[in-house]
């Protein structure tokens, strides 16, 4: 199951390599994002990293588990819509930026009908409730603080879309954001800012606002809930895609397989279970975890590192 209580999807990066002292040795990374493109690139310059030895394990939703139920109309209080942000709410989680969306959305547009679900906690709550006072939208919010994940399942199955607020800054567009996974899990359409790996893991479940403005992002709200054809096929999308390509089960096996590989135990085939038409009955994980980590690693580093482009 995605991680819980992080702005970015973190990924588990083990690389193996000589000690020098006759053993391997396994670093750990916590990383924002799919790859942490620095410390790799610095390895394999320096000859001390081979692409086949990296592994790179996002954190990602379960689809088994997280799926949308039946919807509670309560929640939407009386409107026709609801729209609803996850996450941790500090500086960098553009969570500010967002209330004054909603500001445009209901005072300059002059919209009634969707009620907002800021979901989670962090250092800024206090401070955002105060400035949900100050715009006077306290009537269209509602702060549910820390949720477990029976209530995040409640609520996101209410809604009819996603919001993904983040601003653009250099560790946004490296970041792959948990709660873009989880709007895509439950099958929900989201609007975001244009970040480079937003982009890769929504791909069209998406509407990317590319102005750095609180406008263009309310309008971009506005315009989606004003089309309930576009929402569906982006929710179904989006929900395509965990299944298929970005669900938990499909790197879970390359996770297992490096213990596996740490303790000299033979390649395997692992059986998982089929969670769509479209998704594979069994992972080689020989595969999962060189053949693809070498090929990522080639295609963003090789001009550098000296392999294939």
């Amino acid at each position: 199951m995605a991680l819980a209580g992080i702005s970015a999807a973190v990924g588990i990066l083990l690389a193996r390599g000589g000690s020098g002292l006759g053993g391997p040795v396994v670093r750990v990374w916590r990383v924002s994002g799919p790859l942490p493109e620095r410390e790799v690139l610095s390895l394999v310059r320096s000859g001390r990293l081979r692409p086949e030895d990296v592994t790179v394990v996002m954190s990602s939703p379960d689809p088994t588990v997280m799926r949308a139920g039946v919807p509670d109309i309560s929640l939407r209080r009386g409107r026709r819509h609801l729209c609803a942000y996850v996450g941790i709410m500090g500086p960098q989680d553009g969570v500010d930026r967002l209330l004054h969306s909603i500001d445009y959305f209901v005072h300059v547009l002059g919209r009634d009908d969707c009620h907002f679900a800021l979901l989670g906690f962090g250092d800024c709550l206090a401070d955002l409730r105060r400035l949900a006072a100050e715009l006077d939208i306290e009537d269209w919010v509602t702060f549910t603080g820390r949720v477990d994940h029976q209530e995040l399942g409640r609520w996101l199955s209410s809604c009819d879309l996603g919001v993904t607020p983040d601003p653009m800054c250099e560790f946004n567009d490296r970041s792959t954001m948990n709660k873009t996974l989880e709007y895509m899990a439950y099958g929900l359409p989201q609007v975001a800012y244009g970040l480079t790996e937003t982009r890769r893991s929504a791909g069209p479940a998406a509407v990317y606002v590319d102005e750095d403005e609180d406008k263009a992002f309310a309008d971009a709200i506005a315009s989606l809930l004003d089309d309930p054809a576009r929402r569906r096929i982006m929710g179904r999308a989006g929900r395509e895609r965990i299944e298929t390509k970005l669900s938990w089960q499909l790197q879970a096996p390359a996770y297992v397989a490096i213990f596996d590989r740490l303790l000299g135990r033979p390649d395997r085939i692992v059986d998982i279970r089929s969670i769509s038409a479209n998704a594979p009955q069994a992972v080689d994980v020989r595969d999962t975890i060189v053949l693809p980590a070498q090929r990522v690693l080639q295609q963003r580093f090789g001009a550098e590192a000296g392999g294939e482009a």
